[in-house]
């Protein structure tokens, strides 16, 4: 399975999830149990987690194929990819290119959420999260490429969220 088809797995089962959640929330508001608020923050914490595991994941993927493209245009080295396969992926129109990237991480978030400004706000925190346990496997600082990704998936939830006439949070720490 390639990381996209994983990726839409992993936002189709969230989706289930949300909607199975959903009917049994709404079961429970009417009756009036009280842990519709906890479920509710329970659900949110859950999906900014998976957020921020994929996040880390997609970044984590796009650095490496980034180094190994620098590295293929320095050394050239005998390695399963050629410098001109390996610096097209990272190009603006190759699979782990800032467009693309961003692109897959904000729909990540935004098909996950829906309309639900709530989980989007923790969407929006899970790509900062991510972002920064990326850095930490990574060891530090991650190339501008995945810099500009995140910014750029940042801004696309943004627009997202306003078109739907929310504020933006910043829940940059």
């Amino acid at each position: 399975m390639n990381t996209v088809d994983s990726s839409r797995l992993a936002s189709l089962n969230y989706q289930l999830n949300m909607s199975y959640q959903e009917q049994n929330t709404q079961a429970l508001v009417r009756s009036g149990n009280k842990t519709y608020l906890v479920q509710q923050q329970t659900i949110r914490f859950q999906f900014e987690l998976t957020v921020s595991d994929h996040t880390a994941k997609q970044l984590e993927q796009q650095s490496q194929w980034q180094q190994l493209a620098q590295k293929l245009m320095r050394d050239k080295p005998e390695l399963p990819a050629t410098a001109d396969e390996a610096q097209a992926l990272v190009s603006d129109q190759g699979f782990y290119g800032v467009p693309k990237t961003a692109e897959r991480l904000a729909q990540f978030v935004i098909r996950g959420a829906g309309e639900d400004e709530q989980l989007l706000q923790a969407g929006r925190a899970g790509i900062l999260k991510g972002f920064e346990q990326a850095q930490k496997l990574w060891g530090g600082e991650l190339p501008e490429i995945a810099q500009r990704s995140i910014e750029e998936a940042l801004r696309q939830i943004d627009e997202h969220i306003s078109s739907l006439g929310y504020a933006i949070l910043n829940t940059q720490g």
